[in-house]
């Protein structure tokens, strides 16, 4: 995992938390994320070796459709209608 351009990455978002950025940026985002997927899968392979309440466990997988709307569902809807009214 190159940690050097996930540090990167996110230094851009935080400075531009915006969808035009995101948008122009999702191609490192799809790189980063799946490196990160694949450094998690190996950890929970890894701790499933001492700890067997790990076994079974799987690294998320993408959501389905647009990746920035599936982002904590719940919480955004909520937000956005506290911002409407």
């Amino acid at each position: 995992m190159n940690t050097r351009e996930l540090v990167n990455y996110l230094q851009g978002l935080a400075e531009n938390n915006n969808r035009a950025w995101f948008v122009m940026n999702k191609p490192s985002y799809d790189i980063l994320r799946a490196e990160f997927v694949e450094l998690v899968a190996r950890v929970i392979a890894a701790t499933e070796k001492f700890d067997p309440a790990v076994a079974g466990q799987e690294a998320k997988k993408p959501c389905s459709g647009s990746t920035a709307t599936c982002v904590f569902p719940r919480t955004r809807a909520r937000t956005r209608a506290t911002f409407r009214r």
